[in-house]
């Protein structure tokens, strides 16, 4: 019989740094990943991988709550990218995270794009366009009246 798993505590977060925004989707964990997996489809993205830290957790003998990484770009992006400043690459592929609360709520974690790729002198229309097509994604979790 396998050893219990040890129970990960999620920590309190004080000031987050201005590398990443948060949002409370209104749907739960699961539904929240694939909801997003469907905007990123729709917006013409590649999903390019889908990293779950909850397993990777569970084979090493600890239990977390929900926590998913999904990794998303597309090349129509990337050749700017690399035509205007190849160092800009270790900001891509963007990656949205997905944490299950203790209370419940499910939050949604996206980098601060116009901080990373905007840094770059001649990226900040790119960085624009990343950061507002990041922010659609998480927008269509939002309820519409």
């Amino acid at each position: 019989m396998p050893a219990p798993l040890i129970p990960i505590r999620l920590g309190k977060p004080a000031q987050a740094p201005a590398t990443a925004t948060a949002s409370l989707s209104p749907l739960p964990f699961q539904e929240t990943i694939t909801h997003l997996k469907g905007a990123i489809e729709a917006e013409g993205l590649w999903l390019i991988h889908e990293i779950d830290p909850q397993r990777l957790l569970a084979r090493a003998g600890y239990s977390s709550l929900g926590l998913r990484q999904l990794l998303f770009f597309h090349p129509r992006y990337l050749v700017p990218l690399l035509e205007a400043d190849p160092r800009a690459l270790v900001e891509v592929p963007l990656k949205l995270v997905i944490l299950e609360l203790p209370d419940g709520k499910v939050s949604v974690r996206r980098p601060e794009i116009l901080a990373a790729i905007g840094g770059y002198p001649a990226l900040g229309a790119l960085a624009a366009e990343l950061d507002a097509l990041c922010r659609r994604l998480v927008s269509t979790l939002s309820p519409r009246p």
